[in-house]
């Protein structure tokens, strides 16, 4: 039995990456370390009981659970975090599911610092019309009211997601009241680009490319700017030309963002490659 690293636990939001980097780890000091051995050390039938886990073809049940949780040596607080993890996993079929482990885990995870938009929480916000309705609250003739809502959205949503979505963003404080009542966005929230890196993170560019697209269709051209470029660079170049549009973004919403703006816009910037290296054959 290996004990873990005092929080070290608390620093993962995948509970497969625990269990891969212990193989890695272990196999690095013990060379003849096993699958077999590892699956002998926890108390499980055979090796395929872990190989099926870490591979993802399955989730381990709640003895499985149990005995890694022994293996590991985990503290009560330790063993609630990794069996939430396991939870979040399972439940991402299910958005009540998959919710209540996001909460669980913010609430377990030590290493909450003021109000900061993990991973864990953005994917609970990941669909378009949350952003939408966050950037909506600046609109002069802003109206906390569901139907008010679906009716200025374009692309329509059901009521009871506006609703879902106004209370999630105001739980989460992305929306904080201010002292007249109003819904406003909280100055305090941080962003941070390397946390959104993830599934939600794709979620919301699809949907809002697709958006995109539907426009071409069914806002008038003097409604809309939908245009793109088609250059040939340097591979070493690409860096600095991601600095350029992020500061070209910085220079939009410094310059157009309103409190008391009249529509809600979506600006996307898409750059990728349209060509790939061919591989020299051997």
């Amino acid at each position: 039995m290996v004990p873990m690293e005092t929080q070290e636990l608390f620093k993962y939001r995948d509970y497969r990456k625990v269990l891969t980097d212990h193989f890695r780890l272990k196999k690095e000091k013990h060379p003849y370390f096993s699958y077999r051995q590892w699956a002998k050390a926890i108390g499980v039938a055979g090796p395929s009981v872990i190989t099926n886990v870490v591979n993802g073809h399955r989730n381990p049940g709640k003895v499985l659970c149990q005995k890694l949780c022994t293996y590991f040596k985990f503290n009560h607080d330790e063993i609630n975090y990794f069996e939430t993890l396991v939870l979040f996993e399972k439940g991402k079929k299910s958005r009540s599911s998959h919710l209540n482990a996001i909460e669980k885990l913010v609430h377990l995870s030590p290493e909450k610092i003021g109000l900061f938009l993990d991973e864990l929480q953005f994917s609970s916000i990941s669909d378009w019309y949350f952003i939408a309705i966050k950037e909506m609250v600046n609109l002069a003739d802003f109206a906390e009211d569901p139907i008010w809502i679906q009716n200025r959205l374009r692309s329509k949503v059901s009521v009871n997601d506006v609703k879902f979505a106004l209370n999630r963003l105001t739980d989460l404080k992305v929306l904080v009241r201010n002292e007249f009542g109003k819904l406003i966005q909280n100055s305090e929230y941080v962003y941070s680009a390397s946390n959104l890196l993830n599934i939600a993170r794709r979620t919301f560019h699809k949907q809002m490319i697709e958006n995109a697209k539907d426009a071409l269709d069914t806002i008038d051209v003097t409604e809309r700017e939908i245009s793109g470029l088609t250059l040939t660079i340097k591979k070493e170049n690409y860096h600095r030309l991601g600095e350029v549009i992020s500061k070209f973004k910085r220079m939009i919403n410094s310059e157009f963002d309103e409190d008391q703006g009249s529509d809600t816009y979506q600006l996307n910037i898409q750059l990728f490659p349209l060509t790939e290296a061919i591989s020299s054959s051997s």
